[in-house]
């Protein structure tokens, strides 16, 4: 009957969370090309041969279906169970029936993205706990091996970058029996999960030869197979930086630094423990292991694309810094899971608002927009990007990492589809190549116009619609 009740409060308190983003009903960027055409994700491109397959059967065709909000709730609960096994392994909150500190990735502004797309959330979410798994059953070295490397070839054709996760996961449970003086118990740990990596790359390779999954290369190369790596490495390593960044600020920047303190105060008081020397460098090593760790994908990859949904497996490293504190006092953990999920409760909230509200502002423009042009067989061409709707202002300064997240669907990138989906236009003929667009671009100071506003200037001709949001002068 506890458990039950347990169950419950998790359930809850998961839905709190998520209520405001399934009220907010919007399309994510890609959640628009997939509503009009019910694609999946190309084996050809990305190798993500079980995302597709996944939402295939629970679509029950092989046209991908919104599902929403149901993937948006499952994939919620599969990220708090997520931290709940990451709990139990890492020894955190281990005399409590509800471990608060379960919440700690579902809120995580680095999950926060990931939550938004409505097709991708599941498959990433799956990605992630497939990863965690084998670590309750590390007791059975057999069941992990086999475990671990059906987990890592789960996350590697679903979401690439939870694979990072795994690592970690090794991690933190070599810091919990280190501290418990497991010694044993961290050199079988590390030589499993080593050896079943290697295993899950061999296997990896064979189903990519027998099913013809080939990644692009685009997506895939390393830096090393370049005649300049480390400058590559280098300039990652400042993309990463910046997408890091966003914890930097308002009540992130003090749940970073207060947890970091606290972190700080907790080793401080280890190393003079009566631990040999040896075991306290060794933990140090680790603990700092973690954040290295979590942005190594991006980091080796030859065109890297950093964003916080990439950096998934930022989200655990809390993890490793509360198995310090929790020497100090398990109270001490369920106060920082608390205070990290009360404070992400209006986070959430600025941001599904923030995302409702640019939706009706991008889609009342393109209304207004199109209402005064007459289209026959022009090419519409974006110059700039809308401005942002007030709340989105408004939620970008009280939240300054959410910049880094919210979309501008009317730009060049993505105008095609949000016309589409909204019924505006009604094929794609309309859509310029990228050079048909610049060329419209540059020359549009030789193209009339037919409509201006405070936000815009239209010009048109035979060829060519351009919104021109930059509103530059033509001599």
């Amino acid at each position: 009957m506890k458990d039950n009740k347990n169950m419950i409060f998790y359930l809850v308190l998961t839905l709190i969370y998520i209520f405001p983003l399934i009220l907010a009903n919007v399309y994510y960027i890609d959640d628009m090309g997939r509503a009009m055409s019910g694609y999946g994700w190309n084996h050809s491109y990305d190798g993500r041969i079980l995302s597709t397959l996944l939402m295939q059967m629970l679509s029950l065709n092989t046209t991908i279906g919104d599902l929403f909000p149901y993937t948006t709730i499952l994939s919620a609960l599969i990220f708090t169970t997520s931290g709940y096994f990451t709990c139990k392994i890492s020894g955190i909150e281990d005399q409590k029936k509800i471990k608060i500190c379960s919440f700690i990735p579902l809120v995580s502004p680095f999950i926060l993205q990931n939550l938004s797309y409505r097709y991708d959330c599941l498959p990433m979410s799956i990605s992630v706990i497939a990863c965690i798994i084998p670590f309750l059953f590390f007791s059975n070295q057999y069941i992990f091996i086999i475990l671990s490397i059906i987990g890592l070839l789960v996350s590697a054709f679903t979401y690439q970058s939870s694979i990072s996760i795994y690592p970690m996961l090794c991690i933190i449970k070599s810091i919990r029996d280190l501290i418990d003086n497991k010694h044993q118990e961290v050199i079988k740990n590390i030589f499993l999960s080593i050896v079943s990596f290697f295993i899950f790359l061999l296997m990896f390779k064979i189903i990519q030869i027998l099913f013809s999954i080939q990644i692009d290369e685009y997506r895939s190369d390393l830096v090393f197979s370049t005649s300049n790596p480390f400058e590559l490495i280098k300039n990652n390593i400042r993309l990463v930086k910046n997408t890091v960044s966003i914890l930097n600020y308002g009540i992130t920047k003090f749940n970073v630094y207060g947890l970091s303190t606290l972190t700080f105060l907790s080793v401080i008081l280890f190393l003079f423990s009566p631990v040999k020397i040896i075991n306290k460098l060794i933990l140090i090593f680790l603990l700092f292991g973690l954040p290295v760790i979590s942005i190594l994908i991006p980091l080796l990859l030859k065109n890297t694309n950093v964003s916080p949904r990439v950096l998934i497996g930022i989200s655990f490293i809390p993890y490793g810094c509360l198995i310090f504190i929790s020497r100090l006092s398990n109270k001490m953990c369920t106060y920082i899971g608390t205070f990290i999920f009360l404070t992400a409760l209006p986070i959430m909230s600025n941001y599904s608002n923030a995302l409702l509200s640019q939706n009706k502002y991008e889609l009342e423009m393109a209304r207004r927009i199109f209402n005064k042009i007459d289209i026959k067989d022009q090419k519409i061409v974006v110059d700039g990007i809308l401005t942002e709707s007030s709340e989105v202002k408004i939620a970008k300064k009280n939240f300054p990492f959410l910049n880094s997240i919210i979309p501008h669907h009317f730009s060049e990138s993505w105008i095609g589809l949000l016309l589409n989906l909204n019924g505006i236009i009604n094929n794609g003929r309309h859509l310029p190549t990228p050079e048909e667009s610049k060329s419209a671009r540059n020359k549009k100071c030789l193209i009339p116009i037919t409509d201006t506003h405070h936000h815009y200037i239209i010009r048109s001709d035979l060829k060519n619609i351009v919104i021109d949001f930059n509103k530059e002068k033509c001599d």
